[in-house]
């Protein structure tokens, strides 16, 4: 009996021990390594774009439909494998208030977002929209490989600009104006990856910002600087894990004027990572 109870505990305590593995891997390569992995949005292609009014005294609302590829440069001595991407952008409007501008998703959300019935559709409060659940692809997007830079196929993501209003087109065109033809975008959602040597599915939610350059063609979006909200063992929910995110963005900038902590990274004499300001705070690394 003593045998058999040592066999089921034994049972029970592996796989809680390969998943805080994960889980330690995982925050390895995003926390411990303070190098995130620079992303960039290229070949960006307008495929269509239309005008809404929403009141007679609203003005004229922008909505677009973008394609596009990744370009991706991993540092780090591990790459990821790529399932799922859902990501929320958002812009402040004349007033200075953060308003939601549209979404970023990978080819198989986007194609999914037709393909069920009435009653399996997801109402966004934000865009009023009704859309099918978003699906996580079963074959890797994207395969990240580790200490280069990656390429995707130039369709492997949709940018959709959905409502957005006078107030915040004029803003965008100042800023454009000021800073030679780049205006910052923030973004946040949740990235479904595995990890190539465990094959354990994991979901990241990511705040980040981004630098949209209007000037060059084909327009380009590069992420500079990101934070990560939470990792999940398992792909979540996408669509709810990202609103999670969404609302705690969203409420975060109303209450402090901002999203992301002032980070500056910090090095040795032989320019290797050791630690990141945060907001005046230090952080020192110990691997």
């Amino acid at each position: 009996l003593k045998q058999g109870n040592d066999y089921k505990r034994d049972k029970m305590v592996l796989p809680a021990a390969a998943l805080a593995w994960a889980l330690a891997a995982n925050s390895l390569i995003y926390i411990a390594v303070p190098r995130m992995p620079l992303y960039q949005v290229s070949a960006l292609r307008l495929v269509a774009a239309w005008p809404t009014i929403t009141s007679l005294f609203s003005g004229i609302n922008v909505s677009a439909k973008m394609q596009a590829g990744l370009s991706v440069h991993n540092a780090n001595f591990v790459g990821a494998n790529v399932h799922g991407v859902l990501m929320d952008m958002y812009y402040a409007d004349w007033y200075g208030e953060l308003r939601h501008v549209g979404d970023l998703r990978d080819r198989a959300a986007s194609e999914s977002a037709t393909k069920c019935g009435a009653d399996e559709m997801v109402y966004n409060e934000l865009t009023f929209e009704s859309k099918c659940p978003a699906e996580t692809s079963k074959d890797p997007l994207l395969s990240v490989s580790a200490r280069q830079t990656t390429m995707s196929d130039e369709d492997l993501v949709y940018m959709y600009l959905k409502n957005v209003s006078p107030g915040t087109q004029y803003q965008m065109a100042k800023d454009a104006l000021l800073s030679k033809g780049k205006i910052e975008i923030l973004t946040s959602g949740v990235l479904h990856v595995k990890l190539p040597n465990l094959g354990l599915p994991m979901s990241v939610g990511l705040v980040c910002s981004n630098s949209f350059d209007l000037v060059t063609f084909p327009w380009l979006v590069a992420g500079h600087d990101c934070i990560i909200e939470d990792v999940l063992p398992g792909w979540s929910n996408i669509e709810e894990h990202g609103t999670r995110i969404r609302e705690k963005t969203l409420k975060k900038h109303r209450e402090t004027g901002k999203v992301l902590d002032v980070r500056k990274e910090k090095t040795n004499d032989n320019g290797d990572p050791i630690g990141m300001q945060v907001d005046g705070m230090e952080l020192e690394w110990h691997i």
